[in-house]
């Protein structure tokens, strides 16, 4: 019973400072953006008034822009969660493969992540800027100069854009959680298979 005791005890501490560190960033400013949602506070004056839930009642009924937002930011959570899980899942499969370089190729695809958004930021603000964009000069350089436009400005594929920096800023995540799950397989399995005629993709 002890021994059953110290053991829970010790998984409860290795997630305390996880847990710690969520509720700092994350649940105690939800917290607070609620609580001010309450009051009528202009953002200066130290004097609050209080209101009630009539700013959530405003925002929910009464403001339509708050609902287009709610509308962009489901549309780029669906191409996050497909597009993002798919090529993480993808680019995991190959790199648990034996191919070249393989341990370069998991360095480069877990950077994302760990870049800071100020350097995400300028770099596809550098890609996707309009006049002297990496994606135009391409395009102007493969005959496509049709196809050139101001990426971020241009209200057919602004949403998009910022979709796509989403999904390349967060697949790393899921390419190391997926290849993780992958290397647990035991290779004896992949071989058996392979002896079964299983093809490398089904294998």
């Amino acid at each position: 019973m002890k021994i059953k005791l110290k053991s829970t005890l010790e998984n409860y501490l290795f997630v305390l400072p996880a847990f710690v560190i969520f509720s700092i960033f994350y649940i105690y400013p939800f917290s607070q953006v609620f609580f001010l949602g309450l009051y009528e506070w202009d953002g200066i004056l130290p004097t609050k008034t209080f209101v009630g839930l009539s700013n959530f009642k405003d925002i929910f009924f009464s403001d339509p822009i708050w609902w287009k937002s709610m509308l962009q930011a489901g549309w780029i959570t669906i191409i996050a969660l497909i597009f993002q899980n798919v090529l993480a899942f993808l680019l995991a499969w190959a790199c648990d493969r034996e191919i070249k370089l393989k341990n370069w190729y998991r360095l480069i695809f877990f950077l994302p992540p760990i870049l800071s958004e100020v350097v995400v930021g300028l770099v596809w603000q550098w890609i996707l800027e309009g006049n002297y964009g990496l994606l135009n000069s391409w395009l102007n350089n493969l005959g496509l100069a049709h196809l050139t436009r101001n990426w971020l400005n241009d209200p057919k594929t602004a949403l998009n854009c910022v979709a796509i920096v989403h999904c390349w800023k967060g697949f790393g995540w899921g390419f190391l959680i997926f290849l993780a799950g992958l290397q647990t397989i035991p290779r004896e399995l992949y071989e058996a298979a392979r002896v079964d005629g299983a093809s490398s993709w089904t294998a």
